[in-house]
């Protein structure tokens, strides 16, 4: 928001520069740009007054924090509370829009080095590039069957989430958009001083429309709002990148080796859980899975057709001109029979000597009748009016509708486009005709099918126990002594098995004696298999289990899988058998620590289970397993998630192995590094050998999805990096000792650094007196809640107890009141105690840890002890990219992290002196913590090795400073009428610190 005229230094290129500061100096000139932007629009629509006021908290702030000192500070809390309260509120919006405009530079900033990289002639490769995979691959001795066969399994999924940490509008995301395409233009080094200018205005203009969008949603969205917020990803963002990124691949692969190729097949594909995520969401019905699917089908067929039409217009090549080969002529012949006489009647006299033409409107009349009877089945007249309103009136989607067949599938219309891609390539132009609009069509169809994304369903595994004990009262056989429930494990599964094998459904043609979720639950696995039958095989893939910590949980899935007639597996016995049939992945999630830590043996069961095998068997032998960041984290804090994650995946990976069974993990991920966060790159090398495999499942949640898939440049960049790190993790590694097995030195100081982590965390957040009180009082978890952000609800059922309140809510609190506790605690009092005195370190293994740091030799004094075991420490984060990974993400959280805001948050405490007290033990964690990483990393402060990060964090905090206090004021004036309606100024200001810190939840 300064005053100063924009440089003119935005359009310089961007320079491959060593000097950090000049690196940064392109991004500094777009967000002074953008700020000036804003100034001019303040005054234009708010006035001189109010832009002074602005200005006089802007530099307040920015004292404040760079002179220190409680007097300034307390000058800027004066200020502010001093505002009557609309004032409040449009400065609060000042703020919150400048961080959203900083947020917008900087992803512009990284499509711009994206750029440079790829431009600069003899440059290294961009770190986590493709490019950067391939030269790794050529100067590697990495086989070529090794590698052709790693790429016919590799899968990447990314699944979008709707957690409720995203709380800008859509219709700010289109703001964004434009003014990130209006900083893409003014690149231009061709631009006159007219047309810069003119891209100034424009940017005026945005911004003004910018800062008249309200951006606090005035209702709470809705499931089917949510689902719209993913597709407009998907279909704006997504499904350009997708393609473009694939194509990079197949080019890279050809440096490495002229024979390399890419399967016919997507190799990157999308998933959600928007609309069939159910486990404590009581607004998800059948209902909504089924429009939600439908609207998936709508956009996909749309998108199909804009490509055949888009190929309709450039293929214009005639027979008169150039002879085209036979290819097209039996094309042609193909697709007008299986067109139907009525199409091919309408075609009569159309487009002569354009048999490519003529091929392509037959598709397009195929894919349009597609689309006709898809929406024959829409939800007109029925349903509430939120249902109705999902089916929105899109122009252009294809023109009039001719009679014709419609595609049978998706498979089917991939094989025309084969075929069209095979004629195109053996007439004039060759491959060059094929490389752009149809191979992109091609790789589209593969990725989306007609399913656009494979929606997940998830249910709490207490569900399924429930009603299978439900659907086990009706069965014919004499009911057991003993209740269902009080039976052994054993004694459940022998039943399980039996009464999956056996034929005929349990409830048969009635459903009477059923509870209303017993029905809801068989009807929706009925739901997905007509989803599968009339939409797309892949409409719906998996179920997901919620709280999975046993093998009955899994086959309990099965049983009603085989209610519904999604699968049949009749007859005992071990080996499969011909016309087995199971049509979902049941996909178990292990979350807490304990269940993380029985996974493998839950795993193992089920391989070596017969019925169970069977249905591996007919879903090609492969097992998808779920690993919770979340509800790890929050059971035994950052650094035990870490390490049982860790863990659980290396012995999941020999238990699949020894089993014959392909493993494919899915790691449920958030934003915050409490979550899972952090550089999605750097997590999948950070993985155990052997666990990834080529085939890999991610989820992106809440404000990530907009940071990373906002735009297309970014989108690119992101899924680059993925896909460059899940091949890379999947081959043979350059150093075995990188990935230490689990009875070797560097895996048995995690164990005991992990203990005492655990200890230290679930001494404050499980065991301390009034931590439930302190966390309500000194974090805004209460109106989190309230706000209108998500439509789940912030607690899994009705109670205060932190066992019920979602990792979400949990996470976003802390954020908010810039404690992070979840990102780091428990991780400076292990490390400090190893460094101290070696404490709850077997003394065999300090030993042996001491004399590797020591260089081989045994140290005497304590001195010289510490000073070994921490030469060994940094070792250890020198070469296992899993430790550093830890080491570093935690010192991202510890920076955002700030003692005097979490004061002022914890000053609207009721619970005094306990409150001070814990409030106390976080700060000492935090020095100790902060200490002991700038030990291991050898630096002087937190992120002297990552200067990039550390400029962004130090910039944003004096525009975050007055947001706090605004948030402060609210909470207050909140907390004195609990009853009233959440004011605005809490709304801004949550949105605001959000857009701030980055990652919330």
């Amino acid at each position: 928001m300064s005053r100063r005229r924009p440089s003119q230094a935005a359009a310089v290129p961007y320079d491959l520069a060593p000097d950090t500061e000049e690196r940064l100096t392109p991004l500094k000139s777009d967000i002074r740009l953008l700020g000036d932007t804003l100034g001019r629009a303040l005054r234009q629509v708010e006035g001189a007054a109010f832009f002074a006021l602005e200005e006089e908290v802007r530099t307040l702030a920015k004292e404040a924090r760079a002179r220190g000192g409680k007097a300034l500070a307390e000058r800027l809390r004066c200020l502010l509370e001093g505002l009557d309260s609309e004032t409040a509120v449009r400065v609060a919006r000042c703020f919150s829009v400048y961080l959203q405009l900083v947020n917008i530079a900087e992803q512009h900033h990284r499509v711009r080095r994206m750029r440079q990289y790829a431009v600069s002639a003899g440059a290294r490769p961009q770190r986590g590039s493709l490019a950067e995979l391939a030269r790794m691959l050529s100067a590697g001795d990495v086989a070529p069957a090794r590698l052709e066969e790693l790429l016919e399994g590799l899968e990447v999924c990314i699944t979008l989430t709707a957690h409720p940490t995203e709380s800008l509008r859509t219709s700010l995301l289109h703001r964004h958009r434009q003014i990130g395409r209006l900083l893409d233009d003014r690149e231009s080094r061709r631009l006159s001083s007219v047309e810069r200018r003119d891209i100034e205005e424009q940017l005026l203009r945005e911004v003004v429309l910018l800062w008249c969008t309200n951006d606090v949603r005035v209702e709470k969205p809705s499931v089917l709002d949510e689902v719209r917020r993913g597709l407009f990803y998907v279909e704006t963002v997504l499904a350009e990148a997708i393609p473009d990124v694939e194509a990079r691949l197949e080019a890279e692969l050809r440096r490495v080796g002229p024979g390399l190729t890419l399967p016919p097949r997507a190799l990157l594909r999308v998933g959600s859980w928007m609309g069939g995520d159910r486990d404590g969401h009581p607004l998800i019905t059948n209902r909504i899975t089924e429009v939600t699917a439908l609207l998936h089908k709508d956009l996909a067929l749309r998108l199909h057709i804009a490509d055949a039409q888009g190929l309709f217009r450039s293929l214009s090549l005639s027979r008169s001109v150039a002879e085209l080969p036979p290819e097209a002529q039996a094309l042609e012949q193909r697709l007008l029979d299986r067109a139907g006489e009525s199409a091919a009647k309408a075609l009569e006299g159309k487009h002569l000597g354009e048999t490519w033409r003529r091929v392509l409107w037959l598709m397009i009349a195929r894919l349009q009748a597609n689309l006709g009877e898809h929406r024959s089945r829409r939800v007109r007249g029925r349903g509430s009016a939120a249902e109705r309103d999902a089916w929105p009136p899109r122009d252009g989607a294809g023109g009039p509708p001719v009679p014709a067949a419609p595609y049978t599938s998706a498979a089917e219309l991939a094989s025309d486009l084969e075929r069209l891609r095979r004629g195109l390539v053996a007439g004039p132009g060759g491959e060059l005709l094929v490389s752009g609009g149809l191979d992109r069509f091609i790789r589209r169809v593969h990725c989306f099918g007609f399913a656009l994304a494979s929606i997940d369903l998830r249910q709490h595994a207490q569900v399924h126990a429930d009603v299978v004990g439900e659907v086990l009262e009706l069965s014919p056989t004499p009911p057991a002594k003993t209740p269902w429930r009080q039976l052994s494990q054993g004694r459940q599964l022998a039943r399980l098995r039996r009464e999956i094998t056996e034929p005929g459904r349990l409830t048969g043609d009635s459903s009477s004696g059923l509870s209303r979720r017993a029905l809801q639950t068989l009807e929706l696995l009925r739901l997905a298999r007509r989803l599968k039958r009339d939409i797309d095989p892949h409409i719906v893939d998996a179920y997901v289990i919620s709280g999975a910590s046993s093998q009955v949980d899994v086959l309990n899935v099965l049983l009603l899988m085989k209610e519904a007639g999604l699968s049949h597996l009749p007859g005992r016995g071990r080996k499969p058998r011909r016309g087995d049939v199971s049509e979902l992945d049941v996909v178990p999630l292990f979350e807490t620590i304990e269940d993380l830590r029985a996974s493998a043996g839950v795993c193992a069961g089920l391989f070596a289970d017969p019925v169970y095998r069977r249905h591996l068997a007919a879903r090609g032998l492969r097992q998808e397993v779920m690993l919770g960041y979340s509800d790890s984290n929050k059971d035994g804090g950052y650094l035990t998630s870490r390490w049982e994650i860790y863990k659980a995946q290396v012995r999941l990976a020999e238990v699949s192995r020894e089993a014959g069974v392909s493993l494919r993990l899915f790691h449920g991920r958030g934003g915050t590094i409490g979550r899972g966060g952090g550089p999605a790159n750097q997590s999948i090398l950070a993985q155990p050998r052997g666990s990834v495999g080529g085939a890999l499942r991610i989820t992106e949640q809440g404000e990530v999805i907009g940071f990373k898939y906002g735009t297309r440049g970014m989108a690119v960049r992101n899924l680059e990096t993925v896909l460059a790190a899940t091949l890379e993790a999947s081959l043979p590694p350059l150093r075995d000792e990188l990935y230490p097995k689990l009875d070797t030195p560097w895996a048995k100081l995690l164990d005991a650094l992990s203990e005492r982590s655990r200890a230290a965390y679930r001494d404050l957040v499980h065991h301390a007196p009034d931590f439930a009180a302190f966390f309500a009082d000194a974090t805004p978890v209460g109106e989190v809640g309230l706000l209108n952000i998500g439509s789940r609800p912030a607690r899994r059922s009705a109670g205060g107890s932190l066992d019920q309140l979602r990792a979400i809510p949990w996470q976003m609190a802390w954020v908010q009141s810039r404690m992070l506790v979840p990102g780091w605690y428990g991780l400076g009092t292990a490390l400090g105690d190893f460094l101290d005195d070696a404490e709850g370190v077997d003394a065999e293994l300090a030993a042996q840890l001491e004399s590797e740091g020591a260089g081989g030799r045994q140290p005497r004094t304590a001195a010289s002890r510490r000073k070994a075991r921490l030469a060994a420490l940094r070792g250890v984060h020198a070469r296992w990219p899993f430790f550093r990974s830890i080491i570093d993400n935690a010192q991202m959280t510890l920076a955002k992290a700030d003692e005097r805001t979490a004061r002022s948050y914890a000053s609207l405490g009721s619970v005094d002196q306990q409150g001070d007290s814990l409030l106390e033990r976080i700060w000492q964690e935090h020095r100790r913590t902060c200490q002991a990483i700038v030990e291991i990393t050898d630096t002087t402060r937190l992120l002297d090795d990552n200067p990039v990060l550390r400029h962004s964090i130090s910039r944003r905090n004096p525009y975050v400073d007055p947001l706090h206090v605004l948030s402060v004021r609210a909470l207050r004036a909140q907390r004195s009428a609990p009853d009233a309606t959440v004011s605005p100024l809490l709304g801004v200001t949550v949105n605001g610190i959000a857009a701030g810190m980055r990652n919330t939840g």
